[in-house]
């Protein structure tokens, strides 16, 4: 298992940017079939099946990365092999371009944003809106620094000085806060454009999040696991922070109608 595991992760290493643009492309897809799913007759029932399933999914995921990575079980030699191969495998050119593009997860531009936006929605006087959105982007920042501490794994090795990287690996925080800023913003954008452009919304929102993961793995920053936690863990927790707010708004419309 472990050698099947290895091989893989060895062909992956190899083929990096055909298999990037082949995530980006599954994601379009997901995205797109979880749009249809959700609109038209029938729609409200079934994006609430939708919805739980996939928070529930992303639980179980979150779940079984932290065990086996706690366990230093095979999915670390398969970690291990993937950044190996990448150190050897990925030209110097598409290295640089992850080095640039990497800086759409950084810390310091997704924290502009989100100071940006909970400034608008006060400005506004959208108090929950502006509740849910800090409560999803710093909870998320916190969540993340918390299973850090948890359990402090160590960075995969990088030559290359075209990104620096210090702290805890697992869970990826660049995954993490691309997921709970540009993954809040779709929600709050998607009620608010029209119904056309909904789908645009969701696409742009899931390229962002997907490219800076991608990114965090070929600069060899972070490992396959690393991201696909960060990813896991915070979409959970957006979707606790979504099903909160929708929970409040109902019921204040509820009181309004008494």
């Amino acid at each position: 298992m472990m050698v099947d595991m290895q091989a893989t992760a060895t062909w992956l290493g190899e083929h990096a940017v055909m298999v990037s643009v082949g995530t980006l492309i599954l994601a379009w897809g997901l995205t797109a079939g979880l749009w249809q799913i959700g609109v038209g007759e029938g729609a409200r029932a079934r994006r609430q099946v939708v919805y739980w399933g996939a928070a529930g999914g992303a639980a179980a995921l979150f779940a079984a990365l932290a065990f086996l990575v706690s366990r230093d079980s095979s999915i670390t030699a398969f970690d291990d092999t993937l950044a190996a191969t990448l150190r050897v495998a990925l030209p110097g050119a598409v290295l640089q371009i992850a080095s640039v593009v990497t800086h759409l997860g950084d810390r310091q531009l997704l924290t502009v944003i989100a100071v940006a936006v909970a400034a608008l929605l006060l400005w506004r006087r959208q108090w929950w809106w502006a509740v849910a959105w800090v409560a999803a982007t710093a909870g998320g920042g916190v969540i993340n620094r918390v299973l850090k501490l948890t359990f402090e794994r160590v960075r995969p090795e990088f030559v290359h000085t075209l990104s620096d990287a210090s702290g805890w690996s697992f869970p990826s925080g660049h995954a993490s806060a691309a997921m709970a800023i540009y993954g809040m913003g779709a929600y709050f954008a998607l009620r608010r454009v029209a119904p056309p452009r909904r789908l645009a919304v969701l696409l742009a929102a899931a390229t962002l999040v997907v490219v800076v993961g991608i990114t965090r793995i070929m600069l060899q920053v972070h490992f396959a696991s690393d991201v696909l936690a960060g990813w896991a863990i915070t979409s959970v927790w957006l979707a606790l922070c979504i099903a909160a707010l929708e929970a409040i708004e109902r019921r204040a419309v509820a009181a309004r109608a008494l």
